[in-house]
């Protein structure tokens, strides 16, 4: 089973680094999982940092980047 890696950005800065990844059948079970993670990882996020908050999550096969899965907040005043 294949290892893959999760690499956390906010706001353009890389938070922890992801050393132990986790196993996956294929390339779209990790999607998937990044997928259903991302809002998760925006509401906490938005906790920590309570503006504009931009995430991302690389994706990798510990050689290289196999999708990014991006999500923003934006506050706007009406």
């Amino acid at each position: 089973m294949p290892r893959f890696y999760f690499q956390q950005h906010m706001n353009g800065r890389r938070l922890v680094a992801d050393r132990r990844g986790r196993l996956f059948g294929n390339v779209a079970e990790a999607c998937g999982y990044a997928r259903c993670r991302a809002p998760r990882l925006l509401s906490k996020a938005l906790r920590s940092a309570p503006k504009d908050t931009y995430l991302s999550t690389e994706v990798s096969d510990g050689n290289r980047t196999l999708f990014i899965i991006r999500g923003k907040i934006t506050s706007e005043k009406a």
